[in-house]
């Protein structure tokens, strides 16, 4: 069965406001189908037979049955999604009032923070120490490859 990509965009759009869906692929998840498929369907402007059947029981007879004060709380729902996405834009003015509200938390936190680290740091914390020592055996002339040669044999690994 063909039909124009607005009856089928219109079609989505009844589907998405009855289950109050925001995105195309929970209406993909409603048919079964991969997100891809259902912009094929979009492009193409068709719905194949059986998901239109499934789409006019379960949904258009709902909806032609609803009635008006239903439909309008539907539509104002809608609505709502819009608003809540349109986020308010906040002036300078009301950015300085909430940092003069809230300067004890954005600078006196960090202030305790950092003096309770330097306290337990400097006066609480044992110093943990560390060190490392290599000794390197020296033959007489000074150079140190014969004594490495000599305790390599001694380990049974031949170094010329």
């Amino acid at each position: 069965m063909k039909n124009n990509s607005q009856e089928v965009e219109q079609i989505l759009f009844d589907i998405m406001r009855h289950f109050n869906f925001r995105r195309n692929y929970e209406v993909a998840k409603y048919f079964k189908v991969t997100p891809q498929t259902l912009s094929g369907w979009i492009k193409n402007g068709q719905i194949p037979a059986k998901h239109l059947i499934k789409y006019n029981n379960e949904i258009k007879d709902k909806i032609n049955q609803s009635t008006p004060n239903e439909l309008e709380k539907n539509l104002k729902k809608v609505d709502v999604f819009k608003e809540s996405k349109n986020q308010k834009k906040i002036s300078l003015k009301e950015l300085k009032s909430y940092i003069l509200k809230n300067i004890l938390i954005l600078i006196g936190l960090p202030i305790i923070i950092i003096s309770s680290m330097t306290i337990y740091v400097f006066f609480i914390a044992e110093p943990v120490y560390t060190s490392i020592s290599k000794v390197l055996p020296v033959s007489e002339d000074g150079s140190s490859s014969n004594s490495f040669s000599g305790v390599a044999a001694e380990l049974g690994i031949s170094i010329p």
